[in-house]
C-alpha cells in the first residue's frame, strides 16, 4: 500500500484501545449521515468455524430522505475472548446492489476494514434519495484462531457496520454477533486442606478444546484474593517441575504467584497441568479458609480465563493432607489418563502430574477490573473446601 493510501486509510479508520471499536473520520456530512437506516439480513450461519466456509450476511444502507446522503463504508470486529491479532480473522465485502467497491484492511489487528467507491479511497458512497445500497459481508476466523470459551458456552465476535452519527437503534440494526467454537478450559482439583507443617497438594490443568492454536505464550497467576495480611505473609506456593518442588516468589504483591508460562503453540487436544503445593509457615488464628483464584492471560495482556475457590485451613484436623483424588495422585512420573493428546506444547515447562477428578471452569471474555470484581463476588458464593465454580462473562449487547 502506498504511503498516501496508508495515510488516507489511517484517517478513515481508528480504534478504541484494544477492542478495535471503529470510529469514523470527521466529515461535513455527519449530520446528514445520521439519517441513514441500516439492515442486516441473510446471515448464513450463527457459529464460526476456523478455516472453513466464511459466514456471510447482507448489509443494506437506506436513504429515506429527499437528497443524496453519504455513507462511509466501514466494518469492525471485537471478540468476547478479549483479543484479536493480525491475521486472526478476515473480513470481506462484495457489492450486491451498490457501486463497484474497493476495500482496505485497517491497522487494528486486522479486525477492521474500510470500503469505498472503487478507486476513491477518501470518498464516501453517496446513497441516492429514497434508495438503498447493499453489500455481502464475509467473516472468517483463521485456521489457527484460538477461541477461549468453555464447551458449555461459545465465544463470540461482534461486527459493527454503522456510520458515525447513527442513532442507538440504527447502531443495533447494523451490529451482529457470531458465536465461535469453544476453546480453552481451566480445571482445578477439589478438596485440599492446609495447616502448618501439613502442605496441601492440588493441581490446575489447562485443556484446549478449540481447533486453533495460540501463537503466543499463556501465563497464569495464582492469587489468594482478600486474604488477611497474616495469611498473605504465611502462605507459600510451590510448583512441581522436573520432579522437584520449586518455590515461587510473590509476583507484584504478597498475594500473587506467577506460574511458568506455556509457550506459543498450545493447541487443540493439548493439556498442561500445574501440580501445586500450598504451605503455611505459621498458624493463622481465626482463619478457616482462604479465597483462591487463577487468572490466565494471552501474551501477558488481557485475562480471559479465570477460576475461583477456597482453600481450607484446619490446624486441628490436618494430621494428613489428602491427595487431590484417587485418580489424581501427586505422582511425578504418572502420565495423564484423559483420552486424546495430553502432552503440553513443545518445549513447555510442564510440571509432572496426573489427570483426575476436578471441576471444569468457564472462561471469561474481555476482562479487567470488572473481571476481578466478578471473581471476588464468586468467592463469596463458593462453599467450604477447594471447590471451583464458573466465572463467566458473556459479552452483552454492545449497547445494553
Amino acid at each position: 500500500m502506498s504511503s498516501r493510501r496508508t495515510t488516507a486509510l489511517a484517517t478513515a479508520l481508528a480504534a478504541v484501545a484494544t477492542g478495535s471499536v471503529l470510529l469514523l473520520p470527521a466529515t461535513s456530512a455527519h449530520a446528514a449521515d445520521s439519517a441513514l437506516t441500516y439492515k442486516i439480513s441473510d446471515v448464513s450461519q450463527t457459529v464460526l468455524h476456523r478455516g472453513n466456509t466464511p459466514a456471510t450476511l447482507t448489509f443494506a444502507v437506506t436513504n429515506p430522505s429527499d437528497a443524496p446522503l453519504p455513507y462511509q463504508g466501514s466494518a469492525a470486529l471485537t471478540a468476547s475472548e478479549g483479543f484479536l491479532y493480525q491475521g486472526s480473522v478476515t473480513i470481506g465485502v462484495t457489492p450486491l446492489d451498490a457501486p463497484a467497491t474497493d476495500s482496505e484492511p485497517g491497522d487494528v489487528n486486522g479486525a477492521d476494514l474500510a470500503f469505498y467507491p472503487k478507486g476513491e479511497l477518501e470518498k464516501p458512497f453517496m446513497v441516492p434519495a429514497h434508495s438503498s445500497y447493499s453489500w455481502k459481508i464475509t467473516v472468517s476466523p483463521a485456521p489457527d484462531y484460538p477461541s477461549n470459551s468453555s464447551p458449555e458456552e461459545e465465544g463470540s465476535f461482534w461486527i459493527y457496520l454503522y456510520g458515525q452519527g447513527a442513532s442507538r437503534q440504527e447502531q443495533d440494526n447494523a451490529t451482529h454477533r457470531f458465536d465461535v467454537e469453544p476453546g480453552l478450559v481451566d480445571t482445578f482439583d477439589t478438596g485440599a486442606v492446609v495447616a502448618p507443617g501439613k502442605p496441601a497438594v492440588t493441581w490446575l490443568e489447562l485443556d484446549d478444546y478449540g481447533s486453533g492454536s495460540f501463537p503466543g505464550a499463556l501465563t497464569t497467576e495464582i492469587s489468594d484474593y482478600g486474604a488477611p495480611s497474616a495469611v498473605a505473609s504465611a502462605l507459600t506456593l510451590e510448583v512441581r517441575s522436573g520432579g522437584k518442588w520449586v518455590a515461587l516468589e510473590h509476583e507484584g504483591d504478597q498475594t500473587q504467584w506467577l506460574l511458568p508460562a506455556i509457550p506459543a503453540g498450545f493447541s487443540h487436544g493439548q493439556k498442561h497441568r500445574y501440580e501445586l503445593r500450598f504451605s503455611l509457615k505459621t498458624e493463622v488464628p481465626g482463619v478457616k479458609e482462604v479465597g483462591l483464584g487463577a487468572t490466565t492471560r494471552y501474551l501477558g495482556r488481557m485475562p480471559f480465563v479465570t477460576a475461583a475457590g477456597r482453600l481450607q485451613i484446619d490446624p486441628a484436623s490436618a494430621t494428613a493432607t489428602p491427595t487431590p483424588t484417587a485418580s489424581a495422585s501427586a505422582s511425578a512420573s504418572a502420565a495423564p489418563t484423559t483420552p486424546g493428546p495430553t502432552t503440553p506444547a513443545a518445549n513447555s515447562p510442564a510440571p509432572d502430574g496426573t489427570s483426575g477428578g476436578g471441576e471444569q471452569l468457564a472462561s471469561t471474555g474481555a476482562a479487567g477490573t470488572g473481571m476481578l470484581a466478578g471473581v471476588a463476588a464468586l468467592l463469596a458464593a463458593v462453599g467450604a473446601g477447594l471447590t471451583f465454580g464458573a466465572a463467566r462473562r458473556r459479552r452483552a449487547s454492545p449497547h445494553s
